[in-house]
């Protein structure tokens, strides 16, 4: 798992779809129905939901899409250390 801004998200690509809904313009409600399935979801299926994902600003998200998701495989490793060490 992957925890971060007090929502855990099952796999990294989950965490890293999440971002996406930074670059839109969808509602609260909207962005929170998609984190709540982002957050459950296997690889594939956060996959197939960041797909779908409407009104994403592709310029600037394809401009921060590597930072962000270099940025959440260091917390990924930082975390999976922290609970190899407390086991």
């Amino acid at each position: 798992p992957l925890t971060g801004m007090n929502v855990t998200y099952k796999t990294v690509e989950g965490a890293f779809q999440a971002a996406k809904l930074g670059y839109t313009n969808l509602s609260a409600e909207e962005i929170a129905e998609i984190e709540i399935k982002l957050m459950d979801a296997t690889g594939k299926e956060a996959k197939q939901i960041g797909r779908s994902i409407k009104s994403l600003d592709t310029k600037e998200w394809d401009a921060n899409s590597s930072r962000i998701m270099k940025e959440l495989k260091a917390v990924e490793k930082k975390q999976n250390k922290k609970e190899t060490t407390n086991e």
